[in-house]
């Protein structure tokens, strides 16, 4: 079994995001720039 496999077993129950992790390119264009600025400055918050 792979690697792939068992991570994807162990985790299989767990809820999906509820925010997609890379929207699309019309959906970033409709956001103005201090939207997009704030999202950026709350991942780089949470990945700290």
């Amino acid at each position: 079994m792979s690697e792939y496999t068992t991570v994807y077993l162990r985790h299989k129950n767990m809820p999906l995001l509820k925010k997609k992790e890379h929207p699309s390119h019309e959906e970033c264009q409709s956001q103005s720039k201090e939207d997009l600025m704030k999202v950026i400055r709350e991942v780089d918050e949470y990945n700290k």
